[in-house]
């Protein structure tokens, strides 16, 4: 399920049976058009493909009044509300620092639940850790073999900054991500505990 079509699923898990207009309303107030990649082309587009593969069921909104076509309300289907709940879980683990699929996994964890979530930060925070040991590792190992090659040289010092560079940034993003997921933990907690 590509990232769109996941936070399109996502909503329907939270909203219920929804037209396409609902849903792109409410995709305006969230400000998802932006950070969940989801336009009123992609909602339409993204319902069809989810009903084609048995995800979403639509029938016609016999409540709706006023001009126009009899619009249609789509719901997840039970394998839909499954599958949604399994890509959020994995998400909350395993999606990349700062990804539009991490976004959606924070934007809708009720639909996987605070203790399960909880498990999965903890996981990640756990995995960015590990991570940040592989990466001083390495930069410990280059520094010794970039100064043993070739002291005073100009073109070694300018790789060796170079590098130096470049792991002290991809060590600082991980720290900073480590952080932040161990204060979402936090926050859950206390939600879970209030």
């Amino acid at each position: 399920m590509i990232d769109s079509e996941l936070a399109l699923a996502a909503l329907l898990g939270e909203l219920g049976p929804s037209s396409g207009y609902g849903i792109t309303s409410i995709v305006r107030q969230r400000g998802m058009q932006r950070w969940a990649g989801l336009s009123p082309t992609s909602i339409y587009q993204g319902l069809r493909r989810l009903e084609a593969r048995g995800l979403v069921s639509s029938a016609p909104d016999l409540a709706k009044r006023g001009r126009g076509p009899v619009g249609r309300l789509a719901a997840l289907t039970p394998a839909g509300a499954e599958l949604v709940r399994r890509e959020l879980t994995a998400a909350l683990a395993d999606a990349p620092e700062q990804s539009t699929r991490y976004r959606i996994a924070l934007a809708f964890v009720p639909q996987v639940g605070e203790r399960i979530a909880i498990a999965q930060l903890v996981a990640r925070a756990d995995a960015l850790r590990a991570r940040a040991r592989q990466v001083r590792l390495a930069r410990a190992a280059g520094d010794g073999a970039m100064g043993g090659a070739a002291d005073g040289a100009a073109e070694s010092a300018a790789e060796s900054l170079g590098a130096r560079l470049v792991f002290d940034y991809v060590l600082a993003a991980l720290e900073h991500e480590i952080a932040v997921t161990e204060r979402l933990t936090e926050i859950l907690q206390e939600a879970r505990s209030s």
